[in-house]
């Protein structure tokens, strides 16, 4: 009799094993019918010795796709050849789904490290974010085409930036930039968009006395550290787009005495 139970207990759970594996099966093969198809890969160009990287993607209503990140050296997207003026620079890109090419590509930064992390869009306006590398003398030359963007501090660190690009279809322009920062480590890593507001958020270094000076537009931001010394913390601004301009309307800080920040870094 005991041996007529064990076997019983032994084939029963045989059985609940069998009917588990079916299960299974039959629950990846649903699944495998659902998943979708690869309808486009591709990559860009690297002729000289270039490498990009995109960190933010966005797609329209019409499937058109927007790819921003970094690059160095020499990048071609389509008939768009893009060239860094230095070490990293920051490159927007459009794909037509239409037309199964790329559309445009910019780029925008100067000598040293720049970056987007983040994208949105708004009709037309395409709206980035990410971290330039300047001194207030410009010395690095960053530019987001034919505007120029000087650093926060006396030499150079990374500021949080704003830009906006006006996709005119088969070309894109900047239509203006803002940074934000102090004479440390600052970046934009987050952004949303309604109507004419933006909101960005990302990471600043500062500490309680504003030592880093550290400001977005006319909102000083101090630290939430006595020391700004590998502290960051959380910087959530508004901006206000005008059109042909814009400006920050106020910027908050949220932390405490280590590093705090909404997303890594670009």
């Amino acid at each position: 009799m005991p041996k007529n139970y064990l076997l019983g207990s032994w084939l029963g759970s045989c059985h609940w094993v069998a009917v588990a594996a079916i299960s299974l099966s039959t629950l990846l093969a649903a699944q495998a019918q659902t998943v979708p198809a690869w309808s486009t890969a591709l990559t860009a160009s690297q002729p000289y010795n270039g490498s990009a990287t995109a960190l933010a993607t966005v797609a329209d209503a019409s499937g058109n796709v927007y790819i921003a990140g970094s690059f160095t050296g020499q990048i071609q997207l389509g008939t768009s050849t893009l060239l860094s003026a230095g070490n990293i620079d920051v490159f927007v890109a459009k794909w037509n789904a239409a037309a199964g090419t790329w559309a445009w590509a910019v780029r925008a930064g100067g000598t040293y490290y720049d970056a987007a992390a983040a994208l949105v869009l708004s009709g037309s306006n395409v709206y980035l974010t990410g971290y330039t590398s300047d001194d207030r003398n410009n010395t690095n030359g960053v530019a987001f085409g034919a505007l120029s963007l000087p650093g926060k501090g006396a030499s150079s660190s990374s500021d949080l930036f704003v830009a906006k690009l006006a996709d005119a279809g088969p070309s894109a322009s900047f239509t203006w930039v803002l940074s934000g920062g102090g004479s440390r480590l600052d970046a934009g890593t987050a952004l949303a968009v309604s109507g004419s507001n933006l909101y960005v958020a990302g990471s600043f270094v500062n500490d309680t006395q504003n030592g880093q000076a550290v400001t977005f537009g006319g909102t000083t931001l101090t630290g939430l550290s006595p020391t700004a010394t590998y502290n960051g913390d959380v910087v959530v601004a508004k901006i206000t787009d005008a059109g042909p301009s814009a400006s920050f309307s106020w910027a908050l800080a949220a932390g405490g005495t280590g590093w705090t920040r909404p997303t890594p870094w670009p």
